[in-house]
């Protein structure tokens, strides 16, 4: 009986694994689909990819020995979450975005930009929690400055799609409404 369950289980996991193909139509638009069909390529998943960037040399402040000060510090700030080109679902416009530095054990002061402009005030971490941001396309950055310094570390910009419920149908039992 319970080898038998097993089977059965195994067996309905079957379906989960099947392989995805794209194709390219007469009009140049690019399918996808589970079912292979004439011409199509069989497409294997990426890796998730960390998107980041190299920053230029930073020297730190230091009050002292002067051993230190010839010490230069490469560092790099990534965006960890969300991903370059992923779309968001959230109908009030909430989301997170997760940066961290690398290279570096400096501590820094953190600053997110949204379509180029600052979105609050500078922090003392790498998460960022966005409120009641409109739907559509959004560029992404953080910008990581070490305390004490002038110096700046910038993280790629990444592009984000926001999907929300319109605005036209304010009493739609889609959006919360907020107490």
């Amino acid at each position: 009986m319970r080898n038998g369950l097993v089977l059965c289980l195994l067996l309905l996991s079957l379906p989960a694994m099947a392989a995805v193909y794209k194709w390219i139509d007469k009009d140049g638009k690019v399918h996808y689909s589970d079912k292979p069909r004439p011409g199509a390529v069989e497409v294997k998943p990426s890796v998730r990819v960390l998107n980041e960037m190299s920053s230029s040399v930073i020297t730190p402040k230091t009050h002292g020995s002067t051993e230190t000060q010839d010490k230069a510090i490469t560092a790099t700030v990534s965006i960890v979450s969300p991903q370059d080109q992923q779309t968001i679902r959230d109908n009030n416009g909430q989301f997170e975005v997760v940066a961290v530095a690398q290279g570096t054990s400096d501590n820094f002061m953190w600053q997110l930009m949204v379509d180029g402009q600052p979105y609050g005030d500078f922090q003392l971490n790498g998460r960022f929690q966005l409120n009641n941001l409109d739907r559509g396309e959004h560029q992404l950055q953080v910008i990581a400055s070490p305390r004490g310094s002038d110096k700046q570390i910038s993280s790629d910009k990444i592009t984000i799609y926001l999907h929300r419920h319109s605005k036209n149908f304010p009493n739609s039992p889609l959006i919360r409404k907020k107490p």
